[in-house]
C-alpha cells in the first residue's frame, strides 16, 4: 500500500500546483488524471493483499488485477472527458503522469 499512498499524495501535490499555477478547471483536472491512476491501484492492491501468495492462481488473479486496473482507468478518463465541458487537457495528462510515475 505504500506505492499506493504515494501516488495519492502526488495527486493531492499536483492538484494544488496546477490550481495555483492555473486555474479551478485545471486543477479539477488534474485531480481527475491523478485518481484515473491511483484509485484503481488502490482497489487492485486491496484485491492482492485479500489472495494468498501460494495459491496456484495468484498469477492469473494478478493479470486480471492489472486488466481491471487498466480498464478502470480508461473508464474513469473516458467518463471524465464527456461529462466535464471545462476539461483541462494539460492539467489531466499532467496529474495522470506524476501520479503514475510516484511510484
Amino acid at each position: 500500500f505504500r506505492a499506493v499512498k504515494l501516488q495519492f499524495m502526488a495527486m493531492v501535490l499536483v492538484t494544488v500546483l496546477a490550481g495555483v499555477i492555473g486555474n479551478v478547471e485545471a486543477a479539477v483536472s488534474a485531480m481527475v488524471g491523478g485518481l484515473a491512476i491511483a484509485l484503481p491501484s488502490l482497489l487492485f492492491a486491496m484485491r492482492l493483499s485479500s489472495v494468498k501468495r501460494r495459491n496456484a492462481s495468484y498469477a492469473v488473479d494478478f493479470f486480471i488485477g492489472e486488466l481491471v486496473k487498466l480498464g478502470s482507468a480508461i473508464v474513469i478518463l473516458a467518463a471524465f472527458a464527456q461529462v466535464y465541458s471545462q476539461l483541462n487537457w494539460l492539467g489531466l495528462i499532467v496529474g495522470l503522469l506524476v501520479t503514475l510515475q510516484a511510484n
